[in-house]
């Protein structure tokens, strides 16, 4: 299937909404540190900055994903 949209097939619409993804992430993360740096929500800033570090393991590397469902079925079962 090499024309799916504008000629860049499927794999091509993957790669470009997967870097749409990062893209949102990114933005995601600023809009919602600034009003915390801005009142000094320091405690609620570093719970977000962590928050969002263990989210975006996998919205950057979804690969990880794989290996981390790996690791907890071993710790479960």
């Amino acid at each position: 299937m090499g024309n799916f949209l504008l000629g860049i097939g499927i794999d091509g619409f993957a790669k470009w909404v997967m870097d749409q993804g990062k893209w949102a992430f990114w933005c995601i993360l600023v809009i919602v540190m600034l009003p915390m740096a801005y009142r000094r929500a320091w405690i609620a800033a570093v719970g977000t900055a962590l928050g969002f570090a263990f989210i975006g393991i996998f919205v950057l590397y979804p690969t990880e994903m794989q290996r981390f469902a790996t690791w907890m079925k071993g710790l479960v079962g």
